[in-house]
């Protein structure tokens, strides 16, 4: 079975998720199975398939999903908090690098967060298999990054933002 495991976070780094991946691939490689990595480059510059010569930077994706994004949210989300159109292009940039990339020669997709599930349930061939691993709550993680950058002292702002990363985590996960 050619199985494509996919994160939204970069590899190869230590510890979490980095770990799990690295020993299911190790485990359904021992059971005969063709297992890729699907993930951004550390520093977030560009996606690739590990081991393989397949990757994207991300500055030849940026010209194509950004002026898009900007004039759907001028259009339909006037005043949308630009942490909210930044959490979006960078989806939809990762996105675009899985589909540049390739995930149609996959029987089995496992997706290891809601932002690579999300992303890859959009692109995917309909018959292909998706499944996700959550490993921690992206919602709380990344709205309490923002009130530690004192970045939610305005109600309204951490009201908006809350919303948005509780639906992220909702869309990621009903994938």
């Amino acid at each position: 079975m050619n199985i494509l495991l996919t994160t939204y976070w970069g590899l190869p780094h230590t510890g979490g998720v980095a770990l799990y991946i690295s020993q299911l691939k190790l485990g359904l490689e021992r059971l005969g199975h063709n297992v890729d990595v699907l993930c951004r480059f550390p520093d977030g510059s560009g996606y690739k398939i590990l081991n393989q010569e397949r990757e994207i930077p991300r500055s030849v994706i940026t010209p194509l999903v950004v002026p898009h994004m900007e004039t759907y949210f001028r259009h339909r989300l006037p005043g949308i908090d630009p942490l909210i159109q930044e959490a979006e292009i960078e989806r939809y940039c990762f996105e675009v690098g899985a589909a540049y990339l390739g995930v149609d020669s996959y029987d089995l997709i496992h997706a290891q967060d809601v932002i690579s599930a999300r992303a890859i349930s959009r692109i995917k061939h309909p018959r292909t298999t998706l499944v996700t691993t959550i490993h921690g709550y992206l919602a709380k993680e990344w709205f309490y990054g923002l009130e530690a950058q004192g970045q939610l002292n305005d109600m309204n702002r951490r009201r908006m933002l809350w919303y948005y990363a509780s639906h992220r985590e909702q869309l990621g996960i009903m994938s």
